[in-house]
C-alpha cells in the first residue's frame, strides 16, 4: 500500500482550473466597474469646465459683477419711455465670448488653480472648442462623452 505525502498533479491541475475560472468570471466585471467610474469622473470634470465656462461668459471674464445687474430693477411705470443721452465716445464696451484656454478659467478663478483637465484613465486633456459668443464645446479624447452649449450630449442616451 502507498502512502500519500503530497498533491498530486491532479490535484494541482485542478486547483489551477478552479482559480482561472474565478479570475474569468471576476475580472470583466471589474473592468466594467473601472470604466463606469472613469466615466463618472470624466463627466463630473466636464460639468465644472462647462459651469465654467458659462460663468466666465456671463461675467464677461470676470470684468462683469453679475450680481450687481441682478439687484438693479425696472423703476419706469408700464408704457413710461426712457429719455437717453448720447454714448460718450470714450465708453467702455465690454465683449462677452467664450474661452479655448483652460488657463483663462483657472486665471479667472472659475476653476480651482489645481484642477487637472485631464480625462481619466489616459489623462488625455480635454478638447475645448470655442467660437467667440457663438458657441463651445468640451470633447472627451476617450470617448466619455461631450458637451456644447452647456448641454451634456450623453443625457440624450
Amino acid at each position: 500500500m502507498r502512502k500519500d505525502k503530497g498533491f498530486s498533479i491532479l490535484d494541482i491541475l485542478i486547483f489551477v482550473l478552479i482559480i482561472a475560472v474565478l479570475v474569468a468570471l471576476i475580472l470583466p466585471k471589474m473592468k466594467k466597474d473601472e470604466k463606469a467610474e472613469n466615466q463618472k469622473i470624466a463627466r463630473e470634470k466636464m460639468t465644472q469646465i462647462s459651469e465654467a465656462m458659462d460663468e466666465y461668459f456671463k461675467t464677461a471674464a470676470g470684468r462683469i459683477d453679475p450680481n450687481a445687474q441682478a439687484q438693479e430693477t425696472d423703476t419706469l411705470a408700464e408704457g413710461e419711455e426712457v429719455e437717453t443721452e448720447e454714448a460718450e465716445e470714450d465708453s467702455i464696451v465690454i465683449t462677452r465670448v467664450y474661452t479655448d484656454d483652460i488657463e483663462d478659467l483657472k486665471e479667472g478663478g472659475f476653476l480651482p488653480e489645481d484642477f487637472e483637465a485631464t480625462s481619466p484613465p489616459t489623462g488625455r486633456y480635454f478638447k475645448l472648442f470655442a467660437q467667440d459668443s457663438s458657441y463651445y464645446a468640451i470633447y472627451d479624447p476617450n470617448g466619455h462623452g461631450t458637451v456644447l452649449n452647456g448641454k451634456k450630449l450623453w443625457e440624450e442616451d
